[in-house]
């Protein structure tokens, strides 16, 4: 449609509801009776041509995590706003048996494009911080962004560069023991959900978008304090405002305790995997839609 004439594109819209689906993007203004925009943010600061976007063009603004409501309005978005969330298909993800062994080394993992707002800094030096090289635990770095990781040179860690299909990931997690995602902003963040559809504890920032899907019950919400974002610059985007720094002693703590507490921690998984795949799942989410 966008490619069309504007005679055709108004034939095809005129009447028609139509959902735009495009974050870090200003929207347009389409010829239909009503326009939905879903959008994210990851830091408290929303270009202001973003908002004035917003404002002139939808008659809906749909945001996938309650602080995204907060932050859009605070900017000034004066259409509607609703929380769509993110979900999992749980056949994708599906529950996995991970048999271990006492011997066994306890791993930890995540998966991200490895941006600074990704917070994979603070995971590599709490891991090689808190762990002495005689103790059995590895850390899975499985990088899709093509960003470089400082501090790697550790034949504990093991860093997988690229994109993969959805299925090749699923040996990856099947290896982990715990997910970490210490972002420091995220919209949602849709890989830990994910990890815990798989029965992985999860610890993550316990700010923006992680903050809905985490519950103490069964996962591991990491502290942090808001500092100001540093106008950090990634493809199409610039995060300033303030964001979350996540707390690297806290982070330490956490790790420690899956490390020392290993068969509480796969029961912790399994209790998040339950929950979910009841709750978090895109037929929820579809339901939110209608």
């Amino acid at each position: 449609y966008l490619n069309a004439s504007p005679e055709l594109l108004e034939r095809a819209l005129r009447g028609r509801l139509v959902v735009r689906y495009s974050y870090y993007l200003p929207p347009i203004a389409l010829p239909s009776d009503r326009l939905v925009v879903y959008n994210m943010w990851a830091s408290t600061h929303i270009p202001p041509e973003i908002i004035d976007a917003i404002n002139d063009a939808a008659s809906l603004c749909c945001v996938p995590c309650r602080h995204n409501v907060e932050i859009f309005r605070n900017a000034g978005v004066r259409v509607p706003l609703r929380v769509l969330p993110h979900g999992v298909d749980g056949e994708r993800f599906p529950l996995l048996n991970r048999p271990r062994v006492a011997s066994d080394p306890l791993v930890f993992g995540t998966i991200s494009d490895f941006s600074y707002r990704k917070g994979i800094d603070v995971l590599v030096r709490a891991f090689r911080r808190e762990f002495a090289a005689h103790e059995p635990v590895r850390l899975i770095l499985k990088n899709s962004g093509g960003y470089p990781v400082a501090d790697i040179d550790d034949p504990r860690i093991e860093h997988f560069p690229g994109h993969d299909r959805q299925a090749e990931l699923l040996p990856l997690l099947g290896q982990m023991d715990a997910f970490v995602l210490p972002s420091r902003g995220e919209g949602f963040g849709l890989t830990g959900l994910e990890a815990m559809a798989t029965g992985l504890p999860v610890i993550a920032t316990n700010w923006s978008g992680p903050a809905d899907y985490l519950d103490p019950a069964d996962s591991l919400p990491l502290d942090y304090r808001l500092v100001d974002a540093p106008g950090v610059t990634e493809p199409a985007h610039r995060f300033d405002g303030q964001w979350a720094e996540p707390d690297e002693a806290h982070l330490r703590h956490l790790l420690r305790w899956v490390y020392e507490n290993r068969d509480e921690a796969a029961a912790m998984g399994q209790r998040a995997a339950a929950r979910v795949r009841r709750n978090w799942t895109w037929d929820a989410a579809a339901q939110i839609l209608r």
